[in-house]
């Protein structure tokens, strides 16, 4: 877990903290979770701060379109965009432990929740963003690049948190934002070249 932390630097930190410390009391949720299977990462939550930075990119998108999030741990994301009024939420998680947690964790029978992998997983034509936190290896990447690029996802964004396979999405994808430095501390958000 501390080899997470320590990647941020001291002023990311303390932002990181305070907005921690806002969600204490508040379906607050930070499960820190070592993977068993190597076709995935630890389970390491999304930092509330760059979930607010995020919502202030796509809220408009809020009463469009579904939100998917592809490996969606215990559902710290997909809880936190419910509460700011996505109503169309999917989340997938593949490791049977985490499931079980996120469905203690839902705040609603409204959020669709998926024990599947990502992989088997058909995404629906009506998905219009998918959330990732650099769920997995590069080549669970490039196979999941793949999957949106020959299922025609047109009109999809993708939210890739701590984006280290970046450079994958660039001959079928153009970044529609950038908000990440070269250690790979922030996120992207991604859609399918026309």
């Amino acid at each position: 877990m501390f080899k997470h932390i320590i990647k941020y630097n001291f002023l990311e930190l303390i932002k990181i903290f305070f907005f921690e410390l806002i969600h204490i009391g508040r379906n607050f949720n930070f499960n820190y979770i070592k993977s068993n299977n190597s076709k995935y990462f630890d389970h390491v939550p999304t930092p509330y701060y760059y979930l607010y930075k995020i919502y202030s990119d796509i809220k408009s998108y809020k009463k469009k379109v579904y939100f998917l999030d592809l490996g969606c741990g215990t559902g710290r994301v997909i809880n936190f965009f419910f509460n700011k009024g996505f109503s169309n939420i999917i989340g997938i998680e593949q490791s049977k432990k985490i499931y079980q947690l996120c469905l203690n964790q839902i705040i609603s029978n409204k959020i669709k929740l998926l024990n599947v992998d990502i992989l088997n997983y058909k995404i629906p034509k009506n998905i219009g963003i998918i959330f990732l936190y650099n769920p997995g290896p590069l080549k669970l990447i490039r196979k999941l690049i793949n999957k949106l690029v020959k299922g025609n996802h047109k009109n999809i964004k993708i939210i890739y948190v701590k984006p280290v396979f970046l450079s994958s999405f660039k001959d079928n994808f153009e970044i529609v934002k950038k908000d990440c430095d070269k250690k790979f501390r922030g996120y992207v958000i991604l859609r399918l070249k026309k």
